[in-house]
């Protein structure tokens, strides 16, 4: 499925500038193009179908607006920004839909999703770099719609930057300099949905947080949060073994893994050490996608590979970062192996806290 597609390295005219203290949506994200609002319109559409379509659409379209009316209107974060973006769709996504997409880590147990980071010492810069893959349905339509974005405060100074995706208000990604930030997702076997802060808000809320500067200041800030659903959110830092994966349960309850020997890799499973880890999927050495055995890990199962992925990448990193290679060479060849490549890499994201600088590709058609 898609096999061929490529990751294409975004360069500058794919940089917009958010000015996130701005007050009025329409000036926030003022930096957008109408090339970027049709990529958005497309990316409604898909999400949409893969959202809010029969038969999931039965139980998915009452609950969004329930949700919208009876709770994010009142004191839903970002619900201005989420309500200009609905309107900019020209009637093609609801503002209730809208508003329920961007909690899509919250309801991610509808559709599931997938997401690769990893955390590693680099000999040459003397510095941890992170590495992430972003896996979610819709990859092509995701990777389209990929932009980076530079938040700036009102002042024009930079304050961090995300690797953004248009319509989305809160972040999946980002960087500032001092620590960088990636969520990925965590399965749990029952309805686990919390009336809290989605986990990509609060990443925002976090790089927004100009009292917030250092890899100790957001790993106590990401500790002590409560969000609406499990998540894990892997902090890397500027020092050798400053990262860790903090994993969040149901209830908002945590759990830490470091780094050790300048390395740290998370994917989409809880660690063994974890009190959460009988919440795992049911994990394979061979590709399937369910339960259905397929012929290439490209097209496995994103959960039933997490092993895999988290595996492959130790081995690669490890063997890195005792050959003392380049980094990010390595990091790009480790990332093409499947099942970390797969149909669902929508982007890459390379963050370097030292410098607070990111690149960014996207997937492309063959």
């Amino acid at each position: 499925m898609f096999k061929d597609d490529k990751m294409i390295l975004l360069d500058d005219s794919s940089r917009r500038e958010i000015t996130y203290q701005a007050g009025e949506p329409g000036a926030i994200w003022e930096g957008l193009t109408s090339d970027d609002l049709a990529d958005f319109k497309t990316l409604c559409r898909s999400m949409k179908n893969l959202v809010f379509k029969w038969p999931m659409g039965i139980v998915t379209n009452p609950l969004a607006w329930y949700m919208y009316h009876f709770h994010y209107r009142r004191d839903g974060h970002f619900i201005s920004e989420s309500d200009w973006f609905a309107k900019n769709s020209n009637g093609i996504i609801s503002r209730q839909q809208t508003a329920m997409i961007q909690r899509m880590y919250t309801w991610a147990h509808i559709v599931g999703a997938g997401c690769s980071t990893s955390c590693i010492w680099d000999e040459e810069t003397e510095a941890m770099v992170c590495m992430r893959s972003l896996d979610w349905a819709g990859a092509l339509e995701l990777g389209n719609a990929t932009r980076i974005y530079d938040f700036k405060d009102n002042n024009t100074n930079h304050s961090f930057t995300a690797a953004g995706v248009i319509g989305m208000v809160g972040l999946l990604t980002g960087v500032k300099t001092g620590y960088s930030v990636a969520i990925n997702y965590l399965p749990w076997g029952k309805p686990s949905a919390r009336y809290k802060t989605d986990p990509l808000f609060m990443l925002r809320m976090l790089l927004e947080d100009e009292s917030i500067k250092t890899y100790e200041e957001a790993f106590d800030h990401i500790t002590n949060c409560k969000v609406g659903a499990p998540a894990c959110i892997t902090l890397c830092g500027i020092e050798k073994d400053q990262a860790c994966a903090i994993e969040i349960g149901k209830g908002s309850r945590k759990h830490v893994r470091k780094a050790k020997n300048g390395l740290l890799v998370q994917t989409n499973h809880y660690d063994r050490t974890s009190p959460f880890s009988e919440q795992n999927a049911t994990m394979y050495s061979y590709p399937v996608r369910g339960r259905k055995p397929v012929l290439d890990w490209h097209d496995g199962g994103l959960l039933q590979g997490s092993g895999k992925r988290r595996t492959d990448l130790a081995k690669a990193f490890g063997a890195l970062i005792r050959s003392g290679n380049d980094v990010r060479e390595s990091a790009l060849k480790a990332y093409t192996q499947s099942p970390t490549w797969n149909y669902e890499t929508a982007q890459w994201a390379l963050m370097h806290p030292k410098s607070g600088e990111m690149e960014v590709w996207a997937r492309r058609p063959k």
